[in-house]
């Protein structure tokens, strides 16, 4: 079962589900930096089980492929043939394009499998290896995440709004840890778009300020993620900084003794 938070997002897992029920076989979660775009896509994969092999088929295999650095098609097509443990080298068969050829080959010996393109932040250097895969390796189904659509042909989408202001105060219950008064937190829903990585910044930042004040602080007006980010910056400690921006040498997760290892921090800290 997946570990990530996941509230407010059922009726979008039902319509992931529901389009690979209809029979579609590329669908993108798209929606602005922080409404939960990885975090459905996670659930679906790992923790809808019945959900999962209802639409896809029991023992369907799940390849991730983080995509956040893929800026060229050959930046995609390493991280592709990576996460699919698939050789790059040339394919025995005439091709113009060997290594996309023998991911297929790899992908058509394997059956049903479902791809999952996270953080596709630059569609166009995967079109061509997408389309070519999708048309080929007929048991194939993928799920791209991005903030707009990819444009491949043959593709779903399934646009992520920000959460409901119920589904805001439950999430700050869970984020913050207290139950704090429900009208106060749907203002600061409101003031941070809805959208729920904001709230959860907004929520851990400091639990002892109270929240009335934090409220004040927002201003009026909708912030957007980037400045919230900036806010919730602002108020960490130099020390905290620098591990934060030591840390950006992960692409991905990391462990507290992999962090350890390579932060200028005193061991314990």
């Amino acid at each position: 079962m997946d570990g990530t938070i996941f509230r407010g997002r059922a009726g979008a897992l039902a319509t992931l589900h529901d389009e690979f029920e209809r029979g579609e076989r590329l669908v993108t979660v798209l929606g602005a930096a922080g409404m939960g775009k990885t975090a459905l896509a996670r659930r679906f994969a790992y923790g809808a089980p019945q959900l999962f092999a209802s639409s896809l088929g029991e023992g369907t295999p799940v390849a991730w492929c983080d995509c956040a650095l893929a800026t060229s098609e050959e930046h995609f097509t390493r991280a592709l043939a990576a996460s699919l443990g698939a050789p790059t080298g040339p394919s025995p068969y005439a091709s113009s394009s060997p290594a996309v050829d023998r991911l297929a080959d790899a992908l058509t010996l394997r059956g049903s499998l479902l791809l999952v393109l996270d953080h596709l932040a630059v569609p166009a250097v995967a079109r061509t290896v997408v389309e070519h895969l999708h048309a080929t390796c007929r048991e194939l189904r993928v799920v791209t995440t991005g903030r707009t659509a990819a444009g491949f042909e043959a593709e779903v989408t399934l646009a992520l709004e920000g959460v409901t202001a119920a589904e805001g105060v439950e999430l700050w219950s869970l984020f913050e840890g207290a139950r704090a008064p429900a009208p106060i937190v749907e203002a600061v829903v409101a003031r941070l778009g809805a959208n729920p990585l904001a709230l959860e910044l907004f929520a851990r930042v400091d639990a002892r300020d109270p929240l009335e004040r934090r409220l004040e602080a927002l201003g009026a007006a909708p912030l957007p993620l980037d400045e919230v980010l900036a806010r919730v910056w602002a108020t960490l400690r130099p020390r905290e900084q620098r591990c934060l921006a030591e840390a950006t040498v992960f692409a991905e997760s990391f462990s507290l003794e992999s962090a350890e290892a390579v932060l200028s921090v005193a061991a314990g800290s």
